[in-house]
């Protein structure tokens, strides 16, 4: 089993960042040996992650480098059971924007034969044409934030994946959802009627804690055992359950 599923969404605070991470420790909870790659040159999983990097981690725009000398062995965060490529290492700051035209899939296909599962934090912007990182994927998922101005960039994100050859919508993942706000399943009754199937069945619920200024997953770890990851770990087994139904 190896299966490569990327995020994205053109709105930048749709949720795919933090999804992505509880993706990862859902699913290796569920025992798969897990890799997360930060494909944005903002730095936000990195950031959430807390990680601490040396110039001697594999990073993301290594994967850009013909000439990289550093091995293929991936960087390890503190309390995750799971490994991670970030965007670049805590010495060189932010990453620059990189052409992912440019990728050395080769060496991205060695890296990924060594996970059960590969997800990967897409930037949050709008691309014109296919491009190598996005025929690297499976599929995609596609976070909503299930609010008023969730919807705003929902048509310039399938514009730009129904261009893409062989790439599968794993499903439209509703996140920030207020059951106490009548928007919500509003929207939920909407998107389901408009998308079907393709929404998933998990919703994750608005979480108090991810608006903290000082929030991290490191942090919500501490805060209570596994935070939030209940509800991912019902996506993780819908998602599971999905992919044994369409092998079969």
């Amino acid at each position: 089993m190896n299966k490569t599923i990327g995020l994205y969404n053109c709105d930048k605070k749709s949720g795919k960042t933090v999804s992505a991470v509880y993706l990862a420790e859902s699913f290796a909870t569920l025992g798969f040996k897990i890799l997360l790659i930060e494909a944005d040159p903002k730095n936000s999983l990195s950031a959430f992650l807390g990680l601490k990097t040396s110039q001697s981690t594999l990073t993301f725009q290594d994967l850009f480098r013909e000439d990289t000398q550093k091995d293929i062995t991936v960087y390890k965060p503190n309390s995750a059971s799971w490994s991670c490529i970030p965007y670049a290492s805590a010495h060189s700051g932010q990453g620059l924007y990189q052409d992912e035209n440019n990728l050395d899939v080769q060496k991205l296909e060695k890296i990924r034969a060594q996970f059960d599962y590969v997800f990967i934090d897409f930037p949050s912007r709008t691309y014109q044409t296919p491009n190598a990182l996005f025929k690297s994927v499976d599929s995609v998922i596609v976070p909503v934030e299930s609010e008023y101005f969730g919807l705003d960039t929902l048509d310039k994100t399938f514009e730009c994946l129904i261009t893409i050859q062989d790439v599968l919508i794993e499903g439209i993942l509703l996140n920030r959802f207020d059951a106490n706000n009548s928007f919500s399943p509003t929207l939920l009754a909407k998107m389901k009627e408009i998308f079907s199937d393709l929404v998933f069945e998990s919703i994750i619920p608005r979480n108090y804690y991810l608006g903290l200024p000082d929030c991290s997953f490191e942090a919500l770890l501490n805060k209570t055992t596994h935070f939030g990851v209940a509800d991912y770990l019902k996506l993780a087994n819908e998602i599971i359950e999905k992919q044994s139904v369409t092998e079969s």
